[in-house]
Protein backbone atom coordinates (compact mmCIF):
# COMPACT_ATOMS: atom_id res chain seq x y z
CA UNK A 1 0.00 0.00 0.00
CA UNK A 2 1.16 3.47 -0.96
CA UNK A 3 1.50 5.99 2.03
CA UNK A 4 0.12 9.23 1.37
CA UNK A 5 3.36 11.22 1.71
CA UNK A 6 4.22 9.19 -1.10
CA UNK A 7 1.15 9.60 -2.99
CA UNK A 8 1.43 13.23 -2.89
CA UNK A 9 4.85 12.54 -4.03
CA UNK A 10 4.14 11.23 -7.31
CA UNK A 11 1.11 13.26 -7.91
CA UNK A 12 2.64 16.63 -7.80
CA UNK A 13 5.55 17.18 -10.75
CA UNK A 14 6.95 20.45 -8.85
CA UNK A 15 7.46 18.41 -5.78
CA UNK A 16 8.41 14.28 -7.29
CA UNK A 17 10.99 16.05 -9.99
CA UNK A 18 8.52 13.94 -12.29
CA UNK A 19 7.49 16.91 -14.85
CA UNK A 20 9.10 18.25 -18.07
CA UNK A 21 12.72 18.26 -18.41
CA UNK A 22 12.99 21.85 -18.14
CA UNK A 23 16.00 23.56 -17.02
CA UNK A 24 16.27 24.90 -13.57
CA UNK A 25 16.54 28.47 -11.85
CA UNK A 26 20.01 29.19 -10.15
CA UNK A 27 19.43 31.55 -7.72
CA UNK A 28 22.05 32.66 -4.61
CA UNK A 29 21.35 30.33 -1.42
CA UNK A 30 18.59 28.30 -3.34
CA UNK A 31 21.20 27.00 -5.88
CA UNK A 32 18.94 25.20 -8.45
CA UNK A 33 15.66 25.17 -8.44
CA UNK A 34 13.55 22.23 -10.46
CA UNK A 35 10.64 23.98 -12.62
CA UNK A 36 7.74 22.65 -14.89
CA UNK A 37 5.94 24.23 -17.13
CA UNK A 38 3.39 25.49 -15.39
CA UNK A 39 5.33 26.73 -12.47
CA UNK A 40 7.72 28.38 -15.42
CA UNK A 41 4.30 30.30 -16.76
CA UNK A 42 3.11 31.48 -13.33
CA UNK A 43 6.60 33.25 -13.29
CA UNK A 44 6.53 34.81 -16.59
CA UNK A 45 2.89 36.54 -15.50
CA UNK A 46 3.35 40.38 -15.39
CA UNK A 47 2.67 40.64 -11.42
CA UNK A 48 5.79 38.01 -10.76
CA UNK A 49 7.52 39.79 -13.26
CA UNK A 50 7.57 43.57 -12.15
CA UNK A 51 9.46 42.36 -9.30
CA UNK A 52 12.47 41.88 -11.24
CA UNK A 53 13.42 45.76 -10.63
CA UNK A 54 12.02 46.64 -6.76
CA UNK A 55 14.86 46.01 -4.56
CA UNK A 56 14.54 43.67 -1.87
CA UNK A 57 15.96 45.66 0.77
CA UNK A 58 14.81 49.34 0.21
CA UNK A 59 17.17 52.04 0.62
CA UNK A 60 19.43 49.80 2.75
CA UNK A 61 21.60 49.17 -0.40
CA UNK A 62 23.01 53.03 1.04
CA UNK A 63 25.02 50.89 3.54
CA UNK A 64 25.65 47.74 2.16
CA UNK A 65 26.27 48.24 -1.73
CA UNK A 66 25.15 43.91 -2.32
CA UNK A 67 21.15 44.91 -1.09
CA UNK A 68 20.29 45.33 -4.37
CA UNK A 69 19.19 42.16 -4.89
CA UNK A 70 15.32 41.92 -6.08
CA UNK A 71 12.11 41.06 -4.91
CA UNK A 72 11.89 38.59 -7.51
CA UNK A 73 14.95 36.38 -6.32
CA UNK A 74 13.30 36.44 -3.04
CA UNK A 75 9.97 35.75 -4.12
CA UNK A 76 12.02 32.74 -6.19
CA UNK A 77 13.74 31.49 -2.99
CA UNK A 78 10.87 31.59 -0.52
CA UNK A 79 9.34 29.06 -3.36
CA UNK A 80 12.14 27.03 -3.25
CA UNK A 81 12.41 27.00 0.57
CA UNK A 82 8.31 26.18 0.68
CA UNK A 83 9.08 22.95 -1.59
CA UNK A 84 11.96 22.36 0.63
CA UNK A 85 9.89 22.22 3.71
CA UNK A 86 6.78 20.29 2.01
CA UNK A 87 9.67 17.87 0.95
CA UNK A 88 10.92 17.23 4.23
CA UNK A 89 7.67 17.33 6.38
CA UNK A 90 6.80 14.14 3.78
CA UNK A 91 9.99 12.82 4.86
CA UNK A 92 9.12 13.29 8.53
CA UNK A 93 5.93 12.18 8.32
CA UNK A 94 6.34 8.83 6.31
CA UNK A 95 9.04 8.22 8.76
CA UNK A 96 6.66 7.85 12.01
CA UNK A 97 8.25 11.48 13.59
CA UNK A 98 4.54 12.07 14.29
CA UNK A 99 1.93 9.60 14.70
CA UNK A 100 -0.71 11.39 13.05
CA UNK A 101 -1.50 11.43 9.66
CA UNK A 102 -0.33 13.77 6.90
CA UNK A 103 -2.96 16.69 6.67
CA UNK A 104 -2.70 18.38 3.59
CA UNK A 105 -4.22 16.99 0.28
CA UNK A 106 -3.05 17.51 -3.28
CA UNK A 107 -4.71 20.59 -3.76
CA UNK A 108 -3.33 21.77 -1.08
CA UNK A 109 0.31 21.35 -1.62
CA UNK A 110 -0.25 23.09 -5.01
CA UNK A 111 -1.95 26.07 -3.10
CA UNK A 112 1.17 26.50 -0.35
CA UNK A 113 3.68 26.13 -3.31
CA UNK A 114 1.71 29.05 -5.19
CA UNK A 115 1.43 31.20 -2.52
CA UNK A 116 4.98 31.04 -1.80
CA UNK A 117 5.64 32.06 -4.58
CA UNK A 118 3.22 34.91 -5.25
CA UNK A 119 3.38 36.33 -1.46
CA UNK A 120 5.44 39.75 -2.46
CA UNK A 121 3.17 40.17 -5.56
CA UNK A 122 1.66 43.11 -3.34
CA UNK A 123 4.91 45.24 -2.75
CA UNK A 124 5.17 49.12 -3.80
CA UNK A 125 8.33 50.58 -4.69
CA UNK A 126 11.21 50.53 -2.74
CA UNK A 127 10.26 47.82 -0.53
CA UNK A 128 8.08 48.76 2.60
CA UNK A 129 9.16 52.50 3.32
CA UNK A 130 5.83 53.61 1.78
CA UNK A 131 3.95 51.03 4.39
CA UNK A 132 5.33 52.96 7.42
CA UNK A 133 3.27 56.14 6.06
CA UNK A 134 0.15 56.35 7.95
CA UNK A 135 -3.13 56.76 6.66
CA UNK A 136 -4.03 61.11 6.55
CA UNK A 137 -7.00 61.93 4.43
CA UNK A 138 -7.08 60.12 0.69
CA UNK A 139 -3.58 59.00 1.55
CA UNK A 140 -4.31 55.41 2.51
CA UNK A 141 -1.74 52.26 1.73
CA UNK A 142 -2.94 49.15 2.47
CA UNK A 143 -0.39 46.53 3.45
CA UNK A 144 1.27 44.49 0.42
CA UNK A 145 0.09 41.08 1.36
CA UNK A 146 -3.72 42.73 1.23
CA UNK A 147 -2.98 44.44 -2.04
CA UNK A 148 -1.89 41.12 -3.34
CA UNK A 149 -5.43 40.13 -3.12
CA UNK A 150 -6.05 42.95 -5.59
CA UNK A 151 -3.40 42.03 -7.97
CA UNK A 152 -4.77 38.50 -8.49
CA UNK A 153 -8.50 39.74 -8.81
CA UNK A 154 -6.84 42.48 -11.23
CA UNK A 155 -4.58 40.41 -13.48
CA UNK A 156 -6.55 38.39 -16.24
CA UNK A 157 -3.42 36.04 -17.46
CA UNK A 158 -2.86 35.23 -13.42
CA UNK A 159 -6.15 34.02 -12.94
CA UNK A 160 -5.73 32.14 -15.97
CA UNK A 161 -2.90 30.15 -15.20
CA UNK A 162 -3.96 29.03 -12.26
CA UNK A 163 -7.49 27.85 -12.89
CA UNK A 164 -6.17 26.47 -16.18
CA UNK A 165 -2.55 25.31 -15.51
CA UNK A 166 -2.90 24.82 -11.58
CA UNK A 167 -6.53 23.85 -11.22
CA UNK A 168 -6.59 26.54 -8.26
CA UNK A 169 -9.08 28.86 -7.40
CA UNK A 170 -7.29 32.68 -7.07
CA UNK A 171 -9.45 33.50 -4.77
CA UNK A 172 -8.35 30.75 -2.53
CA UNK A 173 -4.61 31.84 -3.43
CA UNK A 174 -5.68 35.68 -1.91
CA UNK A 175 -6.99 34.31 1.00
CA UNK A 176 -3.79 32.43 1.81
CA UNK A 177 -1.53 34.91 1.29
CA UNK A 178 -3.39 37.44 2.60
CA UNK A 179 -2.11 38.22 6.11
CA UNK A 180 -5.04 40.89 7.52
CA UNK A 181 -7.87 38.09 7.82
CA UNK A 182 -8.12 34.54 8.93
CA UNK A 183 -9.94 32.28 6.69
CA UNK A 184 -12.77 30.73 8.33
CA UNK A 185 -12.08 27.38 6.61
CA UNK A 186 -9.93 25.42 8.24
CA UNK A 187 -8.09 24.24 5.52
CA UNK A 188 -7.29 27.52 3.81
CA UNK A 189 -6.66 28.27 7.73
CA UNK A 190 -3.75 25.58 8.10
CA UNK A 191 -1.76 27.23 4.90
CA UNK A 192 -2.34 31.12 5.97
CA UNK A 193 -0.88 29.94 9.33
CA UNK A 194 2.19 28.03 7.92
CA UNK A 195 2.69 31.30 4.99
CA UNK A 196 2.43 33.93 8.04
CA UNK A 197 3.33 31.97 10.93
CA UNK A 198 7.02 32.02 13.49
CA UNK A 199 8.13 29.13 10.79
CA UNK A 200 7.29 30.45 7.66
CA UNK A 201 9.17 29.47 4.35
CA UNK A 202 9.24 33.85 3.33
CA UNK A 203 11.48 34.64 6.89
CA UNK A 204 13.66 31.63 6.45
CA UNK A 205 14.25 32.80 3.40
CA UNK A 206 14.86 36.76 3.38
CA UNK A 207 17.26 35.72 6.64
CA UNK A 208 19.66 33.75 4.65
CA UNK A 209 19.21 35.68 1.71
CA UNK A 210 19.71 39.02 2.71
CA UNK A 211 22.72 38.45 5.36
CA UNK A 212 24.89 36.43 2.24
CA UNK A 213 24.02 39.55 -0.13
CA UNK A 214 24.93 42.00 2.55
CA UNK A 215 27.74 40.27 3.85
CA UNK A 216 26.94 39.64 7.47
CA UNK A 217 26.69 36.23 9.18
CA UNK A 218 23.63 36.55 11.28
CA UNK A 219 20.86 34.68 9.14
CA UNK A 220 23.45 32.30 7.99
CA UNK A 221 23.92 30.83 11.65
CA UNK A 222 20.19 29.15 11.37
CA UNK A 223 20.63 25.64 12.00
CA UNK A 224 18.17 24.40 9.12
CA UNK A 225 18.65 20.77 8.42
CA UNK A 226 17.92 20.31 12.20
CA UNK A 227 14.89 22.74 12.05
CA UNK A 228 13.64 21.02 9.01
CA UNK A 229 14.31 17.80 10.39
CA UNK A 230 12.07 18.52 13.81
CA UNK A 231 9.42 19.90 12.00
CA UNK A 232 5.69 18.74 12.23
CA UNK A 233 1.99 20.24 12.25
CA UNK A 234 1.05 22.18 15.21
CA UNK A 235 -2.72 22.87 16.87
CA UNK A 236 -1.60 26.21 14.38
CA UNK A 237 0.80 26.49 11.61
CA UNK A 238 3.42 24.37 12.27
CA UNK A 239 5.88 23.68 15.10
CA UNK A 240 9.14 21.54 16.15
CA UNK A 241 9.45 18.48 18.01
CA UNK A 242 11.64 19.04 21.40
CA UNK A 243 15.01 18.27 19.28
CA UNK A 244 13.86 21.37 17.40
CA UNK A 245 14.32 23.87 20.26
CA UNK A 246 18.04 24.80 19.82
CA UNK A 247 17.42 25.55 15.74
CA UNK A 248 14.28 27.19 16.37
CA UNK A 249 16.67 29.46 18.94
CA UNK A 250 19.22 30.13 16.22
CA UNK A 251 16.47 31.24 13.81
CA UNK A 252 14.82 33.57 16.41
CA UNK A 253 18.30 35.27 17.36
CA UNK A 254 19.28 35.53 13.77
CA UNK A 255 15.42 37.43 13.17
CA UNK A 256 16.51 39.93 16.60
CA UNK A 257 20.32 40.29 15.10
CA UNK A 258 19.14 41.59 11.13
CA UNK A 259 16.38 43.92 12.43
CA UNK A 260 19.14 45.19 14.84
CA UNK A 261 22.25 45.39 12.62
CA UNK A 262 21.05 45.69 9.30
CA UNK A 263 17.49 46.48 8.37
CA UNK A 264 17.16 49.08 11.24
CA UNK A 265 20.91 50.47 10.52
CA UNK A 266 20.58 54.17 11.01
CA UNK A 267 21.69 55.05 7.64
CA UNK A 268 19.28 52.86 5.90
CA UNK A 269 16.67 54.84 8.61
CA UNK A 270 17.58 58.23 7.13
CA UNK A 271 17.02 57.19 3.59
CA UNK A 272 13.36 55.83 4.75
CA UNK A 273 12.96 59.05 6.30
CA UNK A 274 13.63 61.10 3.21
CA UNK A 275 11.61 58.76 1.21
CA UNK A 276 8.65 58.89 3.27
CA UNK A 277 8.59 62.67 3.46
CA UNK A 278 9.49 62.97 -0.52
CA UNK A 279 6.65 60.94 -1.90
CA UNK A 280 4.31 62.25 0.94
CA UNK A 281 5.03 65.66 -0.14
CA UNK A 282 4.38 64.83 -3.81
CA UNK A 283 1.19 62.88 -2.90
CA UNK A 284 -0.52 65.78 -0.76
CA UNK A 285 0.84 68.27 -3.56
CA UNK A 286 -1.28 66.48 -6.21
CA UNK A 287 2.01 66.54 -8.32
CA UNK A 288 1.81 62.55 -8.70
CA UNK A 289 -1.37 60.59 -7.61
CA UNK A 290 -1.09 57.76 -5.00
CA UNK A 291 -2.69 55.18 -7.16
CA UNK A 292 0.00 55.47 -9.90
CA UNK A 293 3.33 55.79 -7.81
CA UNK A 294 1.75 52.04 -6.24
CA UNK A 295 2.11 50.50 -9.74
CA UNK A 296 5.52 51.94 -10.59
CA UNK A 297 9.01 49.62 -10.22
CA UNK A 298 11.77 51.28 -8.28
CA UNK A 299 13.31 53.31 -11.34
CA UNK A 300 10.02 54.31 -12.77
CA UNK A 301 9.13 55.59 -9.01
CA UNK A 302 12.29 57.76 -8.79
CA UNK A 303 11.83 58.86 -12.42
CA UNK A 304 8.65 60.24 -11.49
CA UNK A 305 9.50 62.11 -8.20
CA UNK A 306 12.16 64.02 -9.87
CA UNK A 307 9.88 65.26 -12.50
CA UNK A 308 8.06 66.61 -9.53
CA UNK A 309 8.00 71.02 -9.26
CA UNK A 310 7.67 70.88 -5.33
CA UNK A 311 11.04 71.71 -4.08
CA UNK A 312 10.33 69.49 -1.12
CA UNK A 313 10.21 66.35 -2.66
CA UNK A 314 13.02 67.06 -5.63
CA UNK A 315 15.77 68.20 -2.91
CA UNK A 316 15.04 65.12 -0.81
CA UNK A 317 15.55 63.09 -3.78
CA UNK A 318 18.35 64.69 -5.58
CA UNK A 319 19.72 64.24 -2.17
CA UNK A 320 19.42 60.23 -2.47
CA UNK A 321 19.84 59.49 -5.84
CA UNK A 322 22.08 62.62 -7.23
CA UNK A 323 25.36 62.97 -7.88
CA UNK A 324 27.21 62.39 -3.96
CA UNK A 325 25.71 60.99 -1.30
CA UNK A 326 24.06 63.29 0.66
CA UNK A 327 22.10 61.38 3.38
CA UNK A 328 20.64 62.90 6.72
CA UNK A 329 22.81 62.58 10.07
CA UNK A 330 21.73 61.67 13.57
CA UNK A 331 21.23 64.62 15.44
CA UNK A 332 20.71 63.67 18.65
CA UNK A 333 20.07 60.84 21.23
CA UNK A 334 16.75 59.88 23.18
CA UNK A 335 19.12 60.58 26.05
CA UNK A 336 19.43 64.00 25.07
CA UNK A 337 15.69 64.38 24.10
CA UNK A 338 14.20 63.44 27.72
CA UNK A 339 10.90 63.94 27.78
CA UNK A 340 10.31 65.55 24.38
CA UNK A 341 11.82 61.68 22.94
CA UNK A 342 8.65 60.22 24.93
CA UNK A 343 6.31 62.83 23.04
CA UNK A 344 7.72 62.26 19.56
CA UNK A 345 7.94 58.33 20.04
CA UNK A 346 4.08 58.59 20.99
CA UNK A 347 3.01 60.70 18.30
CA UNK A 348 1.68 59.62 14.88
CA UNK A 349 3.75 59.91 11.95
CA UNK A 350 1.84 63.98 11.32
CA UNK A 351 1.78 64.53 14.69
CA UNK A 352 5.62 64.59 14.74
CA UNK A 353 5.78 66.58 11.73
CA UNK A 354 3.88 69.19 13.70
CA UNK A 355 6.14 68.80 16.93
CA UNK A 356 9.45 69.60 14.82
CA UNK A 357 7.61 72.56 13.21
CA UNK A 358 8.91 74.52 16.15
CA UNK A 359 12.41 73.53 16.09
CA UNK A 360 13.06 74.32 12.42
CA UNK A 361 11.04 77.84 12.93
CA UNK A 362 13.80 78.28 16.03
CA UNK A 363 16.99 77.01 14.54
CA UNK A 364 15.82 78.77 10.57
CA UNK A 365 15.83 75.85 8.32
CA UNK A 366 13.01 74.46 5.93
CA UNK A 367 10.79 72.30 7.79
CA UNK A 368 11.71 69.13 5.42
CA UNK A 369 15.49 69.54 6.81
CA UNK A 370 14.71 68.05 10.24
CA UNK A 371 13.19 64.79 10.09
CA UNK A 372 11.56 62.51 12.77
CA UNK A 373 12.15 58.35 12.21
CA UNK A 374 11.11 55.49 14.07
CA UNK A 375 12.61 51.93 13.38
CA UNK A 376 9.95 49.37 13.50
CA UNK A 377 6.85 51.04 13.97
CA UNK A 378 3.79 48.42 15.52
CA UNK A 379 6.62 45.41 14.04
CA UNK A 380 6.61 42.19 15.86
CA UNK A 381 8.83 39.50 15.47
CA UNK A 382 8.28 35.57 16.31
CA UNK A 383 9.86 34.82 19.48
CA UNK A 384 6.52 32.44 20.28
CA UNK A 385 7.83 28.91 17.96
CA UNK A 386 5.02 25.68 18.78
CA UNK A 387 6.95 22.92 20.71
CA UNK A 388 5.49 19.28 20.66
CA UNK A 389 7.49 18.23 23.95
CA UNK A 390 6.12 14.89 26.52
CA UNK A 391 3.34 14.45 24.09
CA UNK A 392 2.04 18.26 24.80
CA UNK A 393 2.10 21.81 22.44
CA UNK A 394 4.37 23.59 24.31
CA UNK A 395 5.59 27.07 23.39
CA UNK A 396 9.10 29.13 23.52
CA UNK A 397 7.89 31.64 24.77
CA UNK A 398 7.80 30.06 28.11
CA UNK A 399 11.47 30.19 29.81
CA UNK A 400 11.31 26.57 30.89
CA UNK A 401 10.99 25.37 26.95
CA UNK A 402 13.30 28.12 26.16
CA UNK A 403 15.57 30.21 28.55
CA UNK A 404 16.72 32.52 25.38
CA UNK A 405 13.39 33.35 23.90
CA UNK A 406 12.06 35.34 26.32
CA UNK A 407 15.10 36.96 26.66
CA UNK A 408 15.74 37.98 23.19
CA UNK A 409 12.16 39.27 22.80
CA UNK A 410 12.67 41.56 25.78
CA UNK A 411 15.94 43.01 24.17
CA UNK A 412 14.43 43.60 21.18
CA UNK A 413 11.61 45.67 22.22
CA UNK A 414 13.54 47.38 24.53
CA UNK A 415 16.58 48.34 22.16
CA UNK A 416 16.04 47.33 19.04
CA UNK A 417 13.38 49.77 18.42
CA UNK A 418 14.99 53.41 17.53
CA UNK A 419 13.90 56.77 17.03
CA UNK A 420 16.18 59.16 15.21
CA UNK A 421 15.95 62.94 14.85
CA UNK A 422 17.76 63.36 11.45
CA UNK A 423 19.03 66.45 9.38
CA UNK A 424 21.61 67.43 6.52
CA UNK A 425 24.75 67.48 7.92
CA UNK A 426 25.26 71.43 7.66
CA UNK A 427 22.63 71.83 9.36
CA UNK A 428 22.98 69.45 12.28
CA UNK A 429 24.95 71.71 14.83
CA UNK A 430 22.19 74.45 14.52
CA UNK A 431 19.29 71.72 15.26
CA UNK A 432 21.42 70.77 18.07
CA UNK A 433 21.75 74.36 20.03
CA UNK A 434 18.52 74.96 19.43
CA UNK A 435 17.60 71.29 21.31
Amino acid sequence: MVSKPAELLLGIPELGGFGEQLPPVRIPESGSIPTTRRLRNLIDTDVVQRLRKIKQLGPLSLVYPGGIHSRFEHSLGTYAMARKMLLQLLTNYAGGLVEEEFPLDEGDVRAFLVAALLHDIGHYPFSHVLEEIPAVGEFDIIHHEKRAREMIAGSKDLQRVLWEQWGLDPERIARIIDESVTPENIKDRRLWEMLSGPLNPDRLDYLMRDSSHVGVPYGKAIDLDRLLGSLVFGPSGLAVTSKGISAAETLMFASYLMYREVYWHHTSRAGTAMLKRAVSEAVLHEEISLGELLRLNDEQAISQLLQCKNPVTRDLIMRLEGPGRRLYKRVVTKDILEGWYLELANASYWEQLELLRDVTKRAGIAEHLLLVDMAGPGKQLFFSVPVIQDGSYQNTADPEVSILAPYVSKNFHEHAKRLYLLAPAEVVERVRKVL
